[in-house]
């Protein structure tokens, strides 16, 4: 028989895909736990409908990652703070530090795209990485110099 899933279920398919299943398995796990429903062609009609619009936004989406992907290659930020004698930072750079920066640049993103091991607590340059999405990420070199220099 064939169904409309109503969710991603693991090793069967995700939303709004028809599938063909056995008619016990729809009756007794799919369409009582609201997974599923019995596909008909109004129901396939809409589903199909919507795959395609999911597909168009996701390729807009792809382009907007690439395009933030080029603007980010030639990007280096630089910060200039105050040091101790040590060379140490008197504050750390944090990631809202890093949007900020970004953000002047022409450049915006969500703090859960920056990944740091830790804050930046000392002068020199490092690398931080920025994850977009699954296998779109690359890093950006920050730069920490002395103020008083």
């Amino acid at each position: 028989m064939k169904v409309i899933l109503k969710s991603d279920i693991k090793n069967l398919g995700k939303k709004f895909e028809t599938k063909k299943v056995k008619r016990g398995y729809f009756v007794n796990f799919l369409f009582p736990r609201g997974y599923a429903l019995s596909a008909t062609p109004a129901l396939e009609k809409e589903a199909t409908k919507i795959l395609n619009m999911k597909k168009k936004r996701s390729e807009v989406k792809e382009e907007h990652v690439q395009e933030i992907m080029d603007k980010l290659k030639d990007i280096q930020l630089v910060f200039k703070k105050n040091v101790s004698e040590h060379n140490r930072l008197f504050d750390s750079i944090a990631e809202k530090d890093i949007l900020e920066a970004l953000e002047a640049k022409g450049v915006s993103l969500k703090k859960e795209n920056i990944r740091m091991k830790s804050h930046i607590k000392i002068l020199g340059e490092h690398d931080v990485l920025i994850h977009l999405k699954e296998g779109a990420e690359l890093n950006i070199k920050v730069n920490v110099e002395d103020e008083g220099k």
